[in-house]
């Protein structure tokens, strides 16, 4: 008996642009966020694997996340020539005001995919 060839993944415009948002991130938010949302590590795990505080944790995964956001919604831009970005990420993570300003429900990848 014959088994089916394995599909290919499919890889949208949107997921290359956060891709390569990923690997433009600077080296230690990408660390703290790789760490954080791919291996599930939590904030004071990270902080003792790399060997910061947990309140520096938490800021650089804030500000990873900002600039992954920033740098989508510009590829999403481009992507819909030009329009306003209506990407997965917005529709998902829907923003709401909070304490110190409007922040994202869910988890990282929650909001980003």
């Amino acid at each position: 008996m014959k088994h089916p060839a394995p599909q290919e993944p499919v890889v949208t415009d949107e997921m290359r642009a956060l891709r390569a948002a990923i690997i433009g991130l600077p080296e230690a938010l990408r660390d703290v966020f790789l760490l954080h949302g791919v291996a599930g590590l939590s904030y004071p795990e990270i902080a003792i694997h790399l060997g910061l505080e947990t309140p520096a944790v938490q800021k650089m995964l804030a500000g990873a996340l900002v600039e992954l956001l920033q740098a989508t919604r510009l590829a999403n831009t481009h992507l819909n020539d030009g329009k306003p970005p209506t990407s997965i990420a917005m529709s998902r993570g829907k923003l709401r005001g909070g304490a110190g300003g409007r922040t994202r429900t869910g988890t990282p990848f929650e909001t980003a995919f």
